[in-house]
């Protein structure tokens, strides 16, 4: 009996639910010590079987039948009618644990019959109406999907579902990426054009409509990690068709205007918006709503570099720790998805394409520790200047001024040196091909370094792991330049990214997964592997936070301020 009974358990899961079109509220069970040990000479209240741990997780009620009715099943024959009308007031319930199958009539909403554990066919714990249960196609396909392995715990049915959130994420985030190319064509195009005033106007238009998206959307501000983070988490709420708006243009003109802000980190809240969306508009139950958005976090994030495994590992090591074998099948499927239609759409062209030839050779491992160091006390020092810098804007409280701060950076940028305006995604492939002087590339890092600081602290619209990437990867330029190993630049380039990623964002496992399959080999594994380590260990002893729950602190904390200054002039008021 407690093998039957653990196979139930297996089978009451809000799945149930979703695809009956109705929830299940109450259970009703006899008095079996499979099920309580109320009747147990030595019970106490905080004894709770199996059985009843996972009602109370999945809010359903359990009630039990009358102790005088343990009797023969003739008895509780006789009895049914009057147990069921009078203890039984949920027009949604289910029995077991009767040797019997008793039916109830006279139902509005409960025209199923009742099963016993003992029979185990899927028609069984699959709620379905009486008119279909009888049909033999749908007996055979229970049969069928039972016979399947994997189906104790319903993974199939999610596939479904991750196909169409990895397809709606796709579809976001390669319309958000068009966007952003478009912005940027026509800021090169006003560039070249010769006319000053063409690219200015250009410029006010990108900086009026990030103003106005802000005004309309605060949740559209920086990188959304943070926010679908604390979505995750139970702290935050977002409306999901105004996220998708406000970011969708946000962070295209941002971007395209020559700020120095990324595309993953909307990516990944445009993927998550789009999940929630397919989850609201199927009127899915809420309790699900954690699994959708993590799900589409991770299509996001696959979507944008072409990284299925990698953001498969993101949504497992950054977004949602608490990860389950649902959670893994419907986030795979989802990536996978996404990244078939971006790699269709953008004809499987990455965003970052870094692919060495040839591994480092066996003598230089003494290079990767240090170069692991350095990177690990780099990320330290830019996760604090953030965080200085945050503490700074955030006393302008003006939106006009506190973006115009990042937009005339970009403009004087644009007219000094433009290569260090804008994302900075083909700078990466202009570092492996050119050979830049060592001073040079030191110029370069401090401006871009100091640039992208002032853009992400502001608040404007856009993420920091496109332009986090671009410094480690003149970082990794600088330092090959610097001990002579010109023929192995692109090596260090890698580890560079590497290297900045897991000291700043604290996720070695994803971003040695990204590296490899942005590598396209595995040749490169074990020197990425340590490089990630040292860093992590660096950063780690230096006593910094991760980058997106020190975001998401601030962000918490900002909210309250300003919850507290309505309420305070409302006071005066």
């Amino acid at each position: 009996m407690k093998g039957v009974c653990e196979f139930i358990i297996s089978k009451i899961d809000s799945r149930v639910c979703t695809y009956s079109n109705f929830d299940i509220e109450c259970i009703q069970t006899d008095n079996g010590f499979e099920f309580t040990k109320k009747f147990n000479k030595n019970y106490t209240k905080s004894a709770h079987t199996m059985f009843e741990k996972k009602l109370y997780y999945l809010e359903i009620r359990l009630k039990k039948s009358d102790h005088s009715f343990q009797g023969t099943t003739a008895r509780w024959n006789n009895l049914t009618t009057k147990t069921t009308n009078t203890s039984m007031s949920p027009s949604l319930l289910f029995i077991f644990g009767f040797l019997t199958q008793p039916k109830i009539h006279n139902r509005k909403y409960n025209t199923f019959p009742m099963r016993s554990l003992s029979w185990k066919q899927p028609c069984g714990f699959i709620p379905v109406c009486s008119c279909l249960r009888e049909s033999p196609i749908t007996v055979t396909i229970m049969k069928t999907m039972y016979i399947l392995d994997g189906f104790k715990r319903f993974n199939y049915i999610l596939i479904p579902e991750g196909i169409v959130i990895g397809l709606l994420s796709g579809l976001v985030v390669s319309l958000f990426r068009f966007m952003v190319e478009s912005a940027e064509h026509l800021r090169t195009a006003a560039f070249e054009s010769g006319h000053t005033v063409v690219l200015l106007l250009f410029l006010i238009g990108a900086y009026a409509v990030v103003c106005l998206c802000l005004k309309i959307d605060i949740n559209c501000s920086g990188s959304g990690i943070p926010r679908v983070k604390g979505e995750l988490e139970g702290r935050l709420q977002t409306k999901w068709y105004k996220a998708l708006a406000t970011m969708l243009a946000g962070s295209a003109c941002s971007i395209g205007s020559g700020m120095s802000m990324g595309q993953v980190g909307p990516s990944v809240q445009l993927g998550a918006m789009a999940a929630k969306g397919f989850s609201r508009l199927s009127k899915i139950p809420e309790k699900y709503e954690k699994l959708f958005l993590t799900a589409g976090s991770g299509a996001g994030f696959s979507a944008v570099l072409n990284a299925p495994l990698a953001g498969l590992a993101f949504s497992a090591e950054e977004m949602n720790r608490q990860f389950s074998s649902e959670m893994l099948i419907t986030t795979l499927t989802a990536c996978l998805a996404s990244d078939f239609v971006t790699s269709c759409i953008f004809d499987f062209e990455p965003l970052f394409a870094v692919s060495p030839e040839e591994a480092l050779p066996a003598d230089s491992w003494i290079f990767i520790i240090g170069f692991g160091i350095m990177t690990g006390i780099l990320g330290a020092v830019y996760n604090r200047s953030i965080k200085a810098l945050q503490a700074c804007f955030i006393h302008i409280k003006s939106t006009l001024i506190r973006i115009a701060v990042p937009a005339a950076a970009a403009a004087v940028l644009l007219f000094i040196c433009p290569d260090a305006a804008g994302g900075g995604n083909t700078l990466i492939c202009d570092f492996m091909s050119a050979h830049w002087a060592v001073r040079s590339l030191l110029i370069f890092l401090v401006i871009r370094y100091i640039f992208t600081v002032i853009c992400f602290s502001s608040g404007a619209p856009g993420g920091l792991i496109g332009p986090l990437l671009v410094i480690g990867a003149v970082t990794g330029a600088l330092f090959a330049a610097i001990i002579g190993y010109d023929e192995y630049i692109s090596n260090f380039i890698l580890l560079g990214m590497a290297g900045y990623f897991t000291a700043v964002i604290r996720t070695p496992f994803t971003m040695i997964i990204l590296m490899s399959e942005t590598a396209g080999s595995l040749i490169h594994v074990p020197s990425i592997s340590a490089v990630c380590l040292i860093s992590y260990l660096t950063a780690g002893f230096l006593k910094t936070r991760p980058i997106f729950s020190q975001l998401l602190d601030n962000i918490l904390k900002t909210d309250d301020s300003g919850k507290e200054d309505n309420a305070g002039k409302a006071g005066k008021e």
